[in-house]
């Protein structure tokens, strides 16, 4: 059998609430060494888009997180994930594969999420993917390929490895970049900024490009010459009083300690 995968749902946006309806009946167990396998992650969720008899339920038990009017959501999936030696978008801390969990919790803001990353490898989970533009430069390019691709003043642009946000800090952090005048709203932790869980202009595609044709590869420093309202911790920790928000899963070491803290959430939930 595949990795244990709680879930089921049938369109995307649907998800989400799909998920909440069907983690009691849907429950595929295998020893922890052997979930990590991203092959036997992508048979599960096939398994789970057949429960199609969810959806009914699903339209009733939508987010009450409240859509947001002129924005677009992207994931960042295209990277190699040399570190985790395997897909780690694949991979299903707490027994969601990481790319679903986050596509569920953009869903309700915008819609469906676009997934920036290899067609090939992520089209059969039902999303719009489109490829990276300037792919081997690291998120930069993911990013810029986004705001090239979309047709909304404000876009959501998050990495593929972020287990702990959550839809109350999201659903914060669009509503306050709405109301901004600036060109981007990025959170600030104590590593510094977090601009792969952040806000961006449209307009800033201008600019991304030519820092990526000047040769620069670190977003923080593509990002430097825009216009930026930051988001400093004491407006962020509310939503996260672990401080856990910003932390990305890059290691299997860190996909085990993200397992065992979503493990022990959703334990608790049950």
């Amino acid at each position: 059998m595949g990795v244990r995968y709680r879930g089921g749902c049938c369109s995307p946006p649907d998800f989400q609430a799909a998920l909440a309806v069907s983690r009691p009946l849907l429950r595929i167990r295998e020893p922890r060494r052997q979930r990590a396998d991203p092959e036997a992650t992508r048979r599960a969720v096939t398994q789970s888009l057949a429960l199609s008899h969810l959806v009914p339920l699903a339209s009733k038990l939508r987010s009450k997180m409240a859509p947001r009017d002129h924005i677009a959501t992207y994931i960042l999936a295209g990277g190699k994930s040399s570190r985790m030696g395997r897909d780690k978008a694949m991979l299903a801390p707490g027994g969601i594969p990481l790319l679903m969990r986050t596509a569920a919790l953009l869903a309700p803001l915008a819609g469906p999420p676009t997934i920036i990353g290899p067609p090939t490898r992520y089209s059969a989970l039902g999303y719009n993917v489109i490829p990276d533009d300037t792919p081997g430069i690291g998120p930069l390019g993911g990013i810029a390929t986004a705001l090239r691709h979309s047709n909304q003043p404000w876009n959501l642009i998050v990495g593929c490895d972020l287990p702990f946000l959550t839809s109350e800090w999201l659903d914060y952090l669009t509503a306050r970049a709405v109301e901004s005048k600036a060109d981007a709203m990025i959170p600030e932790s104590d590593a510094g900024p977090e601009p792969l869980c952040a806000m961006y202009r449209k307009t800033c595609v201008t600019a991304i490009l030519a820092a990526i044709t000047g040769g620069t590869r670190k977003v923080s420093d593509a990002v430097a010459a825009l216009k930026i309202d930051s988001v400093p911790p004491r407006d962020w920790k509310p939503f996260d009083e672990s401080g856990r928000l910003f932390k990305n899963m890059n290691t299997p070491e860190d996909f085990e300690e993200a397992d065992a803290i979503l493990e022990d959430e959703l334990g608790g939930e049950a």
